[in-house]
């Protein structure tokens, strides 16, 4: 069997099933990468996309994108307007993505869009049907999360106290603790603002950001933790003494969160800040006109109940010896209106690609909604929480862009609404890591 590696790859096994009007340059005008092939096949506006996953989901949403703003006509030649086709990769070691690419596809078609039909394609130019069915995931075993509701209620018991004590000696309202589903409730993740500073458990809590790399190599959240703290782990009791991780924290604050006047064009966005902003309830959330609630498991805790939920998009290959895997893709954000749950993907300004970015974001949106609404085994959960589980419905949060990219704001409320994923726009400064500009109200 070929292989569809590059573009020209991709290219060759088009012309081998009969596929015209190949197009494999970028298409900036729409935010299509090269590494989405447009094409015609079967009478069908038709993208063709290799073996790279994003990619592939891409595609089926850049797909659905172009075919709602240009109907029936694909450059001088007539197209159905009912039907379009993408063609992917065929990756017997990657079951998931197939799975995702079903899911969108068949999401597409229900929300009133086109019928879309998914192909895997060799390369030697063979297609083969794949059903656009979105997934199914309520055998929990079959799909490799069984053990996850006993992991959620486990965390419902929330940090040890002493963890409480610490961030109000803090004395910041940005500092929380995030649950560590792995751990079943026993350690905690301790952040500023997003940023991990610390891991905690009933004993204690050893605090350091990141690591050296070769030739003593730093991030950017490196380097401002060891000009606060040092090189040297900071390791500290639940009984004290904690003034020198106190004031650790505080320093590391003054500098990622600089508080300095900045144009609200150039400041640095980070979406860990807006997630953090999100989860705290410093950054209101508003559908329809109705602002989502915070999951508050225990009121008045400095927790971010919200985060760190664990999905599956599809299918798994075994992490051996038949074993399903135990690995999860994260929900940014749970949020809720009434009983409803809500799925909350966010994504920042980027830095080229909006379009390409925002549309990731209804594609991930999209499959967290999927996956919580017929992952029946979780149900424990969501009834401890008063949530209906099956109500779920889900929302894309991106700041709103300087005015030259304001386009773009309006392509996602479109493509939002073919896939059923409610649009959300949020001032900028709820991204801004800065304390420069007051948070908008």
């Amino acid at each position: 069997m070929g292989q569809l590696s590059t573009r020209s790859d991709i290219r060759r096994a088009l012309e081998r099933v009969g596929a015209t009007d190949i197009v494999t340059a970028p298409d900036y005008e729409n935010s299509i990468p090269s590494d989405v092939v447009r094409c015609v096949w079967r009478g069908q506006r038709t993208v063709a996309v290799g073996a790279d996953p994003a990619q592939q989901l891409a595609g089926v949403i850049a797909l659905v994108d172009l075919h709602a703003r240009l109907g029936g006509q694909s450059g001088d030649r007539s197209v159905s307007a009912d039907d379009v086709t993408v063609l992917v990769a065929e990756m017997p070691r990657r079951p998931e993505t197939i799975d995702a690419v079903a899911t969108l596809a068949a999401t597409a078609t229900a929300h009133g869009g086109p019928r879309v039909h998914v192909a895997g394609l060799d390369g030697d130019g063979r297609p083969t049907e794949v059903p656009a069915v979105a997934v199914d995931f309520a055998d929990a075993a079959a799909y490799g999360y069984a053990p996850w509701a006993e992991m959620l209620m486990a965390t419902r018991r929330g940090p040890s106290r002493w963890v409480d004590e610490f961030l109000a000696a803090v004395e910041r309202e940005d500092v929380r603790a995030y649950p560590m589903l792995s751990s079943r409730g026993a350690r905690w993740s301790l952040r500023l603002e997003g940023l991990q500073f610390a891991v905690a458990d009933a004993a204690g809590a050893v605090l350091d950001v990141g690591a050296d790399g070769k030739n003593d190599a730093r991030s950017e959240q490196r380097r401002q933790w060891v000009a606060a703290a040092g090189t040297e782990q900071i390791t500290i009791a639940a009984d004290g003494p904690w003034d020198r991780a106190i004031m650790a924290v505080r320093r590391l604050a003054d500098t990622w969160l600089p508080s300095v006047d900045v144009d609200a064009a150039t400041a640095p966005q980070n979406e860990h800040v807006l997630e953090s902003r999100i989860l705290r309830g410093a950054c209101p959330v508003v559908v329809d006109g109705r602002p989502l609630d915070l999951i508050d498991i225990a009121p008045g805790r400095p927790v971010s109940w919200g985060s760190q939920f664990p999905t599956r998009w599809g299918r798994r290959p075994p992490a051996g010896n038949g074993r399903a895997p135990s690995s999860a893709r994260y929900l940014d954000a749970l949020l809720r209106d009434g009983t409803t749950p809500w799925a909350v993907e966010m994504k920042v300004q980027g830095t080229g690609g909006v379009g390409q970015y925002y549309r990731n974001a209804v594609a991930q949106a999209v499959l967290y909604q999927r996956f919580i609404a017929t992952a029946e085994s979780l149900d424990e959960w969501f009834r401890a929480a008063g949530l209906d589980r099956t109500a779920v419905r889900s929302a894309v949060v991106v700041p709103r862009p300087p005015e030259k990219q304001q386009k773009w704001i309006e392509r996602l409320e479109q493509v939002c609404g073919l896939f059923g994923v409610a649009p959300v726009v949020v001032d900028p400064s709820f991204a801004e890591r800065t304390t420069g500009r007051p948070l908008a109200s």
